[in-house]
């Protein structure tokens, strides 16, 4: 019975939470509480290849510990797939509110330090341009991560949520599109640097006399036609390796076309946030070996600036003018 009771104390924190540290600490009671915490320990599972990551995990263990830059190479070119042994399956990131086996956590915690372990450690017979190109095509056949901000007239401003949520967590993908109001919001996200986003977040900054606008040169029959479109898109189903959804409720049919103010645009972020931070364990496994790929690729891109203008002033000579 106290057990019942402190299960349903940490829901209501977790739903109730102000900010993603809240709520992840009522998350990982809720996780000890409910019999996660020895779900994620234990390796075996028929959701995920364990075996071949284990091997995986320790091949890489022991080319870093022999200094086995060939065989480093090769496992790393050749054998990083993001859902490698089925370990981006979906229901490995559901049991648990926070995390996932530990086994895969561990595996990707390896990749990433073997690739910053070979991009940062100079390796007989690799030049600097070589490991560059190498580097170029690894992330290139590895990929990155997306994220597409779908319509929904003035409910789209959930769209800010989800970027504040990704965004304090170092998530947020470079590449980024949408479709009607998630397309305006991508570009107003891609015209400020990452130093003005929070000030981009803050309801006030925003110029809200557009809706204004727009309202008033709608015609009854476009706004038929409009009504229509945003029925479909309440109804539409969302898909992706990881979707992000809003919880409708029948009175937002009314907001839709409704001019937003900073309350209602505070409201609309903290639902995107709460909708992000259950997703932020998944999204952090699928994104966390690309963005140490492109971390690698910028670091020896500046190691090859620094050289070729090292090289310039060498040649120039000391009494060069």
């Amino acid at each position: 019975m106290i057990r019942d009771s402190r299960i349903a104390k940490y829901r209501r924190m977790l739903a109730e939470a102000p900010h993603y540290e809240a709520w992840k600490a009522a998350a990982l009671e809720l996780d000890f509480l409910e019999g996660n915490a020895e779900w994620k320990e234990a390796f075996a599972s028929d959701l995920y290849h364990y075996e071949l990551i284990h091997d995986r995990l320790s091949s890489l263990k022991q080319y870093r510990q022999h200094n086995d830059f060939e065989r480093l190479k090769r496992a790393l070119r050749e054998g990083l797939h993001h859902d490698l042994g089925n370990m981006g399956n979906p229901a490995l990131y559901t049991r648990s509110r926070v995390g996932t086996k530990h086994l895969i956590e561990e595996y990707i915690t390896q990749v990433c330090e073997s690739l910053d372990f070979l991009c940062d450690h100079p390796v007989p017979g690799f030049p600097l341009a070589d490991k560059l190109q190498f580097f170029r095509d690894t992330l290139t056949s590895y990929g990155r991560p997306a994220l597409l901000l779908s319509g929904g007239a003035t409910l789209g401003m959930f769209h800010f949520g989800v970027i504040k949520a990704l965004w304090e967590k170092g998530l947020l993908p470079q590449v980024i599109a949408g479709s009607s109001i998630g397309a305006v919001i991508a570009g107003i996200l891609g015209v400020h640097t990452d130093a003005e986003v929070p000030d981009m977040l803050v309801p006030e900054n925003h110029n809200l006399k557009a809706w204004n606008y727009l309202r008033k040169r709608v015609r009854p029959e476009l706004l038929r036609q409009v009504s229509g479109q945003l029925y479909t898109i309440m109804a539409q189903r969302y898909s992706g390796d990881v979707t992000i959804a809003p919880s409708y409720r029948p009175a937002d049919f009314r907001r839709m076309l409704s001019n937003p103010d900073p309350d209602y645009i505070r409201r609309m972020i903290l639902a995107g946030e709460r909708a992000t931070w259950p997703k932020i364990s998944m999204i952090r496994s699928h994104a966390r070996i690309s963005k140490t790929l492109e971390r690698c690729v910028r670091r020896l891109k500046q190691r090859s600036r620094r050289t070729v203008a090292l090289r310039l002033v060498t040649d120039a000579g000391p009494g060069a003018s």
